[in-house]
């Protein structure tokens, strides 16, 4: 009822000598929030990535995110690294 899919971005291994896994989707299914699930899912992802040998895991996150999801990456010792902003305009 959880998932996440990590990728790793070659060109900037090959840049910066380190193995970074991006987590590019963590997903709990509504019905299924407040469980521990995406923690559950996210430090397996993590484990599994370190035993294959990626050194360090990177993600995104809207900070103003209604489901915790900023809580739940400071608790597993994310640290920002930057801050962008996204302008849109309606037709």
């Amino acid at each position: 009822m959880a998932y996440s899919l990590g990728y790793e971005h070659e060109a900037d291994t090959a840049v910066t000598g380190v193995r970074d896994v991006w987590i590019g989707q963590l997903g709990t299914r509504r019905t299924h929030r407040g469980r521990g699930l995406g923690r559950l899912v996210l430090t397996r992802s993590m484990t599994e990535a370190a035993g294959i040998g990626f050194q360090r895991a990177s993600l995104g996150v809207d900070a103003e995110n209604p489901t915790g999801a900023l809580g739940l990456y400071e608790s597993l010792d994310f640290s920002v690294k930057s801050k962008s902003v996204t302008y849109r305009r309606p037709f």
